[in-house]
């Protein structure tokens, strides 16, 4: 006869075999309740050439502009490119807490593309692309997809999920309106 705890460990944790037997869409259902991600996309239409929105984000200070003022980070080292490897790390104040933010920058495609992904941070898993897609010769989409996952499995996502997209959904609008108005300003002033 087995005591209270190894039954109790038998129906919370069933045996491998088991949950190998179990319906795929069971397995799936669980995997999706505890460690699914997120996936966020922000898309806007610029009237500039792509190449020309992709070189604003090289541009030095391009992180610092792209901060929304209301929300409270620093940035303790700006990413010496957006080449592959290059790395930022940011401060960030969540509630009465300070979180490091080191991002890891991959998949440079000059002109094109760059992608960070977090090495360290306020998410349980982050990666961002930047896609700079072309619209004939003169205009372009801004593209920011964004997969993520909550710290906290199903708990962390019932608790957080709706704020999290919020803040981020509110992030990106700013994102875009700062970057579509420093470009349309840029383009628009006295030629020398």
């Amino acid at each position: 006869m087995r005591d209270g705890r190894t039954l109790l460990h038998t129906f919370v944790t069933p045996s491998r075999s088991l949950r190998a037997s179990a319906p795929s869409s069971h397995r799936a259902f669980f995997y999706t309740l505890l460690v699914a991600d997120e996936t966020y996309t922000k898309r806007t239409r610029i009237e500039a050439p792509a190449a020309e929105v992709f070189r604003w984000h090289e541009r030095p200070g391009a992180l610092e502009r792209l901060n929304p003022p209301w929300e409270n980070v620093r940035l303790i080292q700006r990413p010496e490119s957006l080449r592959d490897g290059a790395r930022a790390v940011l401060e960030m104040k969540i509630g009465p807490l300070r979180k490091r933010w080191v991002a890891e920058h991959f998949d440079y495609r000059p002109g094109r593309q760059f992608c960070d992904r977090q090495l360290a941070g306020p998410f349980a898993a982050w990666t961002h692309r930047h896609l700079v897609e072309p619209d004939g010769e003169d205009a372009c989409h801004l593209i920011d997809e964004i997969t993520y996952r909550l710290p906290g499995g199903a708990v962390g996502r019932a608790l957080g999920g709706r704020l999290a997209r919020r803040k981020i959904d509110r992030m990106f609008a700013y994102r875009h309106a700062i970057t579509k108005e420093d470009i349309m300003a840029h383009q628009n002033a006295p030629k020398e």
